[in-house]
């Protein structure tokens, strides 16, 4: 056990921003008085969180982060009530020493649960999957580990793993897990099998939990010349070449192709045959997505010579245009969150202001670095994360003091060079993985609600600077430079908001029902 005055000397060793270190020396005070009033000599857990309890607004907040600092710093293994997990992650081996113990791995031996953890991980690195995807993967891990841990067992045990699954199943049940993270834990189950029996992935993971049935090898060679040419020579993302590549394997399995002379023969019956397809399995909105890929995929093929016949103009273009506005935040709704956010940390008001007024996706805004911003200029200079394209535009003077402040002021440890900006207010103080959480706080403190549907992302932000600019008549160029868009077509859900002011132009139904304007006591 320790003694609060032993943390303070701790604290002060710790290389934390003055402002955030006095902020925790100033709440842990409070606790000391908390403990003076009470007679206790030495605080267990329980007193901690009892406290934690009557704290308000940040300084519970700030309290929380003591908690897991004590809980970081001195090894105490304590589970946060709320989540049932550690407040700490339990510490993991380093990547070469799990490396050599599966050098010469048998399935017979003991298998410790942190060399299976760094394993899956790493592996999953490995095969591509991408840094938020991983993130889930090993906070089921650690979940699965910290379950062992209670029942002091360290090493691998298959028994436990499916008591586990049933405890999160449990969970779901009693409403206190969400159905796609059960998703994911299935998932992670099937990898600590492959692990456990082979101590490596027999092939990439992605493929093994897809459905994706194998072709002959000519048909392969043709999903993989075209997936090849929509990443080097068209430039997709693996999201687009993932729903493209879908759209030709239904040309395969609809017209039950079994090799290229099969699919030399497709003809315009055949075509019908896919979109009666589509049409029973897709709604409209993903049908205005499908039908162009699949002209495009034809003319692939035709230009390709894989088939005889261009057609893909006997494919009339879907015009099918959403039915519901996309969400957004009125002018009056987000004039309301800026004044709410005046009471915010310099943080979380960096954040809502950089989502609200210059309209960032959650991705640039996490990966935001001070080499992204030029403070004399008062520019922002950044290369999107889903496009890959660059974006130049000016940001506000009071965005720019908001996270020098931040920076200066409340960053937990002093920023350095080409770190990214914005951490947890939590121990060990990582990047931020997701913004929602910040986001629909501060919209439920501010009492709005978006327009035309529940959203409280940053995405519905990026809506909202769209409502705002094209409020106040900016010009469609403007609007899609802003966006950071490259193509016209991309513009099409955030414009389709001009349905909104279309409504003002509509004419009035006073009269529908009045004989066409002649009172009804007149004689015709």
């Amino acid at each position: 056990m320790f003694k609060t005055s032993e943390l303070l000397k701790q604290l002060d060793k710790q290389g934390f921003t003055n402002l955030y270190l006095y902020q925790l020396k100033y709440i842990l005070k409070k606790f000391q008085s908390y403990l003076d009033k009470n007679s206790i000599i030495e605080p267990s857990f329980q007193n901690f969180w009892d406290f934690l309890l009557t704290l308000r607004g940040s300084n519970k907040d700030r309290f929380l982060s003591i908690i897991t600092y004590i809980d970081c710093t001195f090894n105490m293994h304590w589970e946060n009530p709320r989540t049932k997990e550690p407040f700490t992650p339990l510490p993991l081996p380093k990547v070469e020493v799990v490396n050599k113990f599966f050098e010469n791995y048998s399935k017979d031996v003991l298998l410790p649960l942190d060399f299976l953890i760094v394993r899956v991980h790493q592996l999953l690195l490995e095969y591509g999957e991408s840094k938020s995807s991983t993130g889930q993967y090993l906070k089921i891990l650690n979940r699965f580990r910290w379950f062992c841990f209670k029942k002091n067992e360290n090493n691998f045990n298959h028994h436990l793993l499916e008591q586990y699954v049933e405890y999160e199943k449990e969970l779901l049940n009693k409403g206190e897990q969400k159905q796609w993270k059960i998703r994911i834990v299935y998932r992670a189950q099937k990898l600590i099998k492959y692990i456990v029996d082979l101590g490596y992935f027999p092939q990439d993971p992605l493929k093994f939990e897809s459905r994706i049935k194998e072709y002959c090898n000519d048909l392969e060679q043709v999903r993989n010349n075209f997936n090849c040419y929509l990443s080097n020579k068209k430039e997709r993302s693996k999201a687009t070449i993932d729903l493209q590549d879908y759209v030709l394997r239904q040309i395969f399995d609809c017209c039950n192709i079994q090799n290229l002379n099969q699919l030399k023969e497709l003809n315009n019956i055949s075509v019908n045959k896919i979109l009666e397809n589509f049409y029973k399995k897709c709604n409209k909105n993903s049908l205005s997505t499908i039908i162009p890929i699949l002209k495009n995929i034809l003319d692939y093929l035709y230009n390709e010579g894989l088939v005889s016949k261009k057609l893909s103009p006997s494919i009339l273009k879907s015009r099918y245009v959403k039915s519901y506005v996309p969400p957004y935040l009125t002018i009056e709704s987000q004039a309301k969150l800026k004044d709410t956010i005046k009471e915010a940390s310099n943080r979380d008001k960096s954040i809502i202001l950089l989502a609200l007024e210059l309209g960032l996706r959650q991705c640039d805004i996490l990966n935001l670095r001070l080499s992204n911003l030029d403070f004399d200029k008062q520019m922002l200079k950044i290369v999107q994360r889903k496009t890959k394209k660059s974006l130049e535009l000016p940001i506000f003077s009071h965005i720019l003091e908001a996270i020098k402040a931040y920076i200066k002021e409340e960053r937990p440890i002093p920023y350095n060079d080409d770190q990214k900006i914005f951490l947890s207010i939590f121990p060990p103080f990582k990047p931020l993985l997701n913004l929602s959480s910040i986001t629909s706080k501060w919209l439920k403190k501010a009492g709005i609600k978006a327009e035309n549907k529940d959203s409280k992302g940053t995405h519905l932000m990026r809506y909202s600077l769209v409502h705002a600019m094209m409020n106040s008549e900016s010009d469609k160029y403007l609007i899609t430079q802003t966006l950071g868009h490259s193509i016209d077509s991309s513009d099409r859900p955030y414009l389709s908001m001009e349905e909104q002011m279309l409504k003002k132009c509509a004419l009035s139904l006073e009269l529908i029902g009045l004989g066409n304007g002649i009172e009804e006591n007149e004689n015709v």
